[in-house]
């Protein structure tokens, strides 16, 4: 199979590239949006996409937002890594312009919490401090990245303790809006065309 011949590309609002590969085999879809630049240009936004799981809306609690996917028969998920910040709704194809919709009611209306903010930074220190103690973690991860890039790496290049524990919940929440503004480009797997997809996603999908 020639992989490059199965994908197919639309262009969304004259500027998103939109990348679709078919899938025969059932009536599932998983939908990415991903930015090329990751915690290495904005580790704070990388923490926002941690940190928006645990966010609701002004009209919607974090609970219900997740009933709410539940009840599509969809899910979200975020990710970040050095180069990329990665947003990826799931489910069943039918309901992919409602899940898409609710993705963007939550990315553009998300709630602050200072409470989950706390808990969710105080769990990354702790896993950070349980980290140091292992030693599996010390020989793979942070000796290897100081023997590849010196005393600065990608290990060691992140928030401090410190830093995470003063961004406030209102500067996350602002990470997360901002994304719509930055250039990004889609992947879709699933059954429906290329061009259905940007069809549905020119509806549904806020960008600037």
């Amino acid at each position: 199979t020639d992989f490059n011949k199965d994908i197919n590309k639309e262009t969304l609002n004259g500027s998103i590239p939109v990348y679709a590969v078919k899938n025969t085999d059932n009536k599932l879809y998983t939908l990415q949006f991903i930015w090329d630049m990751g915690i290495r240009h904005d580790k704070k936004t990388g923490l926002a996409l941690s940190y928006l799981d645990l966010l609701g809306t002004s009209t919607m609690t974090s609970e219900q937002v997740k009933e709410k996917f539940y009840a599509l028969g969809s899910d979200i998920t975020a990710s970040a890594n050095n180069e990329q910040f990665i947003i990826t709704i799931s489910g069943l194809q039918d309901n992919l312009a409602a899940a898409v919709q609710l993705t963007e009611e939550v990315l553009a209306n998300a709630k602050p919490d200072n409470d989950a903010l706390k808990l969710m930074v105080e769990g990354m220190i702790k896993q950070r401090t349980d980290m140091k103690k292992n030693k599996n973690v010390i020989l793979q991860q942070a000796m290897l990245n100081y023997a590849l890039y010196g005393k600065r790496n990608p290990f060691t290049d992140r928030l401090s303790d410190a830093e995470m524990r003063a961004v406030t919940a209102q500067e996350l929440c602002d990470k997360i809006k901002q994304l719509a503004t930055f250039k990004h480009k889609v992947f879709y797997y699933g059954p429906a065309s290329a061009k259905e997809i940007t069809t549905i996603l020119a509806q549904k999908h806020k960008t600037s």
